[in-house]
């Protein structure tokens, strides 16, 4: 989903090789909830992914972790560090919001466990169907 970003063309020039195996989806600037709701009423694959610029940057990166979640059937989603701050002043995201135990619901509502939403890979398993996430 490119959310009216202002870096298009480098966006699209990294993502040219993959079209035929992403969707991708282009749409003014609805903020980032407005934009990962739309990506995932139209993602269509087993794995849906939110990503920034700042954190689109390996693409192999992205294929590991869809692999991790085939050979680990429990797991729901995978994420990582990232980096945030405006570019050329980007940090990790894990230095300033460090994360402790497993990621469950309750961990992440006591803000516990952090997790950088661009970072994550979800699966679309059973009865999970695709809905808003805030």
């Amino acid at each position: 989903m490119n959310d009216g970003s202002p870096d298009t063309p480098e966006l699209e020039k990294v993502l040219a090789p993959y079209l035929n195996r992403i969707v991708y989806v282009k749409q003014e600037n609805k903020r980032t909830a407005g934009a990962r709701n739309n990506a995932i009423r139209h993602a269509r694959g087993e794995y849906v992914a939110s990503s920034t610029a700042m954190t689109l940057g390996c693409p192999i990166t992205w294929l590991r972790r869809c692999s991790c979640l085939t050979t680990t059937p429990r797991s729901s989603f995978t994420y990582s560090n990232g980096l945030v701050g405006e570019r050329g002043q980007e940090r990790e995201f894990m230095k300033g919001c460090p994360s402790a135990g497993e990621a469950t619901f309750g961990s992440l509502l006591v803000e516990r466990c952090q997790i950088p939403i661009s970072t994550v890979v979800a699966a679309q398993r059973g009865d999970c169907k695709s809905g808003n996430v805030r």
